[in-house]
């Protein structure tokens, strides 16, 4: 199989750059800095897996989550969270 197509989402800049690092080292990556940016990337460019920042600014993470699941079902999602977003973590699972 080809390399998957990962979207990345966070307005981190160092998380961004953490993050396409390693991802970069064998796949390919789109990275969104906001929610609202993604959306219309994701469904331009169907990525297989998402990883989504749920303190991106935007859209509540959570609902963007479950956006891309309606849209996507088999999208794999990879969700990034800090400890004071625990209970929104709770709600994507």
């Amino acid at each position: 199989m080809g390399p998957y197509k990962y979207l990345l989402v966070s307005h981190d800049a160092a998380l961004a750059i953490l993050m396409t690092g390693i991802i970069k080292a064998k796949e390919v990556t789109t990275v969104a800095d906001s929610i609202a940016m993604a959306i219309p990337v994701f469904e331009k460019e169907k990525h297989e897996i998402v990883v989504v920042d749920l303190e991106t600014p935007g859209l509540d993470g959570v609902k963007f989550v479950r956006a891309l699941k309606k849209v996507s079902p088999n999208v794999q999602v990879i969700v990034l969270a800090s400890a004071s977003s625990g209970d929104a973590m709770f709600l994507v699972l």
